[in-house]
């Protein structure tokens, strides 16, 4: 069974999948009366392109708030950036934007001496910039 599937069957109703490279989860209105069904939707940052890569995944919760809170601690604490991806019912905290699973292999260890013992690394979109994301990118 697909992801589609798996949310069609969990809403009990069809959704419709965008692009199979840049998904995010977001509630969107049905137009049935107090009715609510999770899509998928496009997301695109500013001067980055959407590639499959690694992030390392510190914390997830239910809390909006308190993923935002853990996000803004991170984020005083380490030079990359931090995120929290909404996928529902959860906030997962993720800091990265690593193109390789080594490379995330080798920051997991600082991660997890800053008090999260249980990250681990997670597969996922991430940003690169445009020249990097680019097959034809030549480095200068």
């Amino acid at each position: 069974m697909g992801l589609s599937s798996l949310v069609a069957f969990l809403v009990g109703g069809p959704v419709e999948v965008t692009s199979p490279a840049n998904l995010l989860l977001a509630q969107a209105d049905t137009g049935k009366p107090a009715t609510k069904a999770w899509v998928y939707q496009e997301t695109e940052a500013q001067g980055a392109q959407k590639v499959y890569g690694y992030r390392i995944q510190v914390f997830a919760t239910v809390y909006k708030d308190k993923a935002y809170r853990i996000k803004a601690k991170l984020q005083e604490q380490v030079d990359f950036p931090v995120y929290v991806e909404e996928i529902p019912p959860f906030y997962k905290i993720r800091v990265g934007d690593f193109k390789t699973k080594e490379d995330a292999e080798k920051f997991l260890p600082v991660i997890r001496n800053l008090g999260y013992p249980d990250a681990f690394i997670a597969e996922t979109v991430i940003n690169a910039p445009a020249q990097e994301a680019s097959p034809q990118g030549q480095s200068q």
